[in-house]
């Protein structure tokens, strides 16, 4: 029996954060509503959801749901990392705040506090020395403080409201790639009652206008700056100090038994000599397997690991002062961590590979594969019954797949969104069923048969007309049927509704198609149907470039005149980073199949408000661009006038 071959790699790194004076959440030293989302703040505003630094209300709320501000440092704080005797750490609530500590301007630049106290801005109305809130590994309660000084460095998390769908989700779930930073870093976010929080402290370096937040090089740079002006640190005296450690699992091809084994490999990320202590820590259960990672002492820069076989009796020991034997991390610990991945669990040959690393291998064994599952192929003479696709569990774990859409009351179609769904069946007869789904209220549309394409039917959503009828809020549209006597469900998708205004589509553009063509996809003639759909998504149109074409003549007297001059408009239709629920039908249905195209855009900082449902024709294909490290791509495409009427001539 073959195996099919596995490849992990889990970057571990240290999840303290950055330091920000509190100058840095606004920018703006004269406004004393601070919450990050003022133009040239710290929060991104293209993110979905209201982002911001949360003010003492927001963090009255989460001390509230956790039990109360006496108990509910000790949920909030990680079990690892701080202090003795870190009094009440449960980590339940998957915040894992850690002992930062913070800078202290009377200090003159002090690292105080790490390993014992975690201290973090407060946003919001007030002065700038509004209040600072601190967790203490000698505590389960949560400290305030109103008297910090601004221009100490402490770190910042960011909060937001739940928005609609997310109520369902449980408590403490981790939300991956939940916010982008404005210079492009990914943090996870969890659910806390009817909040939703960064798992961790954000180590942002821009502002959401593309400015640097200023970084002095060391602590008399930053005492001689103005007292106003917005300061990060990335770690005591203005040196970063964030260290990491790759952990790599890997199976070898294998293609007969045995299969080859796990190689695991531990490496610190200076590669000098050892100067503190490292233990492991729990991150839990992905697709069955158990990770771990290390724990980061107090100013610590390097690794050191410390193993045994019988105590005192090292193996492999370098020979240098450095290092000793002792228990923290022992070879028994990590044979362990490789039977718990139930791959191969004769781990013998250890490797020291350099100062700094250790490198332990496993010898070829019979290891459990992974059987690939039977797949039985149905194939049908009359229809191809409709699938969904359902993504493999890989330890990503994101926000539910949700479109927005907007519904207005007046005629103005590029305030509108349109949302249509289609299936082919077996025969007229068959039963089909296209509704809309509010909590437990149903909503049976309206079907159609396509003209010319007798075992098909399409049903057409105008979101003014449920916004009108049944409200804003979170939809299902689902496609219920029985096709030869198989019965069946097609999620067609989730739309959170609501009504169209300026401050709703803020952000956000659009593309309106018209479908008259043969989908091969589908199987479905839409011609003579004029299916209407569009989707709503964050991004940007615009960028008009007029490629005037020019043809002039020169008479007998060397003289020079226009015959003819075009404009033939091109435009970019811009994503922004976006999974591939909004990516794949761009690419594969509405820029593909169009047979009229419109575009809207409704970005502030567009240079033309003209966009509103301008007709066009895609010019040249679309391009996708992907990102190391992250799901999300952006997508790019050039479209062009549908009329050329852009003329002048004799």
């Amino acid at each position: 029996m073959a195996c099919d071959c596995i490849t992990d790699i889990l970057k571990l790194q240290q999840r303290e954060g950055y330091y920000y004076n509190r100058y840095a959440i606004a920018n703006d030293a004269t406004n004393n509503v601070q919450t990050g989302r003022e133009p040239g703040g710290i929060v991104n505003l293209t993110q979905f959801g209201n982002w911001k630094v949360p003010n003492n209300s927001d963090w009255g709320t989460l001390f509230t749901y956790l039990g109360g501000a006496t108990i509910a440092g000790g949920s909030m704080k990680s079990v690892s990392f701080w202090n003795p005797p870190n009094t009440g750490a449960t980590g339940t609530s998957n915040l894992t705040f850690r002992p930062t500590g913070f800078v202290s301007i009377i200090g003159g630049g002090s690292l105080g506090t790490q390993g014992n106290q975690a201290s973090m801005w407060s946003g919001g109305t007030g002065t700038p020395t509004t209040k600072t809130y601190k967790l203490d590994h000698s505590s389960a309660s949560v400290i305030s403080s109103n008297s910090a000084n601004p221009r100490n460095l402490q770190s910042i998390r960011f909060c937001r409201d739940l928005i609609q769908c997310e109520s369902d989700y449980d408590d403490y779930t981790f939300i991956d790639n939940g916010y982008l930073g404005n210079d492009g870093n990914l943090y996870s976010a969890v659910k806390v009652g009817s909040q939703m929080w960064l798992a961790s402290n954000i180590a942002e370096t821009k502002y959401n206008n593309g400015l640097d937040i200023y970084h002095p090089t060391d602590n008399a740079d930053w005492l001689s700056q103005s007292t106003s002006l917005g300061m990060m640190s990335k770690g005591s005296n203005f040196i970063d100090t964030s260290s990491s450690i790759e952990v790599t699992a890997t199976v070898n091809d294998c293609t007969d038994d045995p299969c080859q084994c796990l190689k695991l490999v531990w490496e610190s990320a200076t590669g000098s000599f050892p100067t503190e202590n490292y233990n492991l820590e729990s991150l839990g259960t992905i697709n069955g397997r158990n990770y771990y990672e290390f724990d980061t002492p107090t100013y610590a820069n390097t690794l050191r690991i410390y193993w045994r076989i019988d105590p005192g009796v090292p193996l492999g020991m370098p020979s240098t002062p450095y290092w000793v034997v002792a228990d923290t991390l022992d070879l028994q610990t990590i044979l362990g961590i490789l039977e718990q991945d139930t791959l191969c669990p004769s781990a013998t040959n250890i490797v020291w590979n350099g100062y700094g690393s250790l490198l332990i291998e496993t010898e070829s064994a019979t290891c459990p594969c992974v059987i690939k599952e039977e797949r039985i192929k149905k194939k049908y003479d009359s229809i191809k019954l409709p699938s969904v696709f359902t993504e493999q569990d890989r330890g990503f774990k994101e926000c539910c797949c949700e479109f927005m859409v907007l519904g207005n009351a007046g005629s103005e179609s590029w305030k509108t969104d349109i949302t249509s769904a289609w299936i082919k069946v077996s025969s007229p007869s068959d039963l089909i069923e296209f509704k809309l789904f509010k909590g437990t209220q149903e909503i049976l549309l309206t079907k159609t048969q396509f003209p010319n394409e007798q075992n098909a039917f399409y049903s057409t959503v105008s979101w003014s007309d449920i916004l009108i009828t049944y409200g804003v809020g979170c939809y299902e549209l689902k496609i219920q049927y029985t096709i030869a006597g198989v019965v069946g469900t097609l999620d067609w998708g989730v739309y959170n509704l609501e009504q169209y205004s300026i401050e709703n589509a803020l952000h956000t553009a659009r593309v309106r198609v018209k479908y008259n063509g043969y989908q091969e996809v589908d199987q479905i003639n839409f011609s003579g149907s004029g299916v209407e759909d569009s989707l709503r998504f964050y991004g940007y149109i615009g960028n008009r470039q007029p490629n005037t074409e020019i043809d002039n003549i020169i008479y007998d007297n060397r003289e020079m005149k226009r015959v003819i001059r075009e404009n033939l408009n091109t435009y970019e239709i811009i994503t922004d980073p976006a999974r591939e629920c909004i990516i794949r039908p761009l690419v594969d249905r509405l820029l593909l199949s169009e047979n009229e195209l419109f575009i809207s855009d409704y970005n502030a900082h567009n240079h033309s408000y003209r966009y509103e449902d301008l007709p066009v024709i895609v010019e040249e294909s679309p391009e996708v661009e992907y990102f190391e490290f992250s799901r999300k791509a952006e997508l790019t495409c050039k479209v062009s006038d549908k009329f050329k009427n852009k003329r002048t001539y004799y």
